[in-house]
């Protein structure tokens, strides 16, 4: 009997992990949790990156989570996976 009642509890937990893995595909999931900065093809993203950084329990403090993103790539202290259609778009 045991089996089939852990059975519901095992799909879920599938589901709820295979949605996690799908990383961020969209800034707008952030809205109204994060404030979020954007800085596209920054002529230097070392010193930007270095510059965040710096500033890290200032950004955390206010919920910021930034993006420095170039070509089809994109660096962030987003803890979670952005999906390919994140740097897609």
């Amino acid at each position: 009997m045991k089996p089939i009642l852990l059975m519901p509890l095992l799909i879920v937990s599938l589901l709820a992990n295979a949605q996690g893995l799908a990383g961020l595909s969209d800034i707008a999931s952030l809205e109204w949790k994060n404030r979020v900065v954007l800085i596209n093809a920054p002529q230097n993203a070392d010193k930007t990156l270095i510059l965040l950084k710096k500033q890290a329990a200032a950004i955390a403090e206010r919920d910021i989570i930034w993006f420095i993103t170039q070509e089809d790539m994109a660096l962030s202290n987003y803890s979670g996976e952005l999906s390919q259609a994140f740097l897609s778009n």
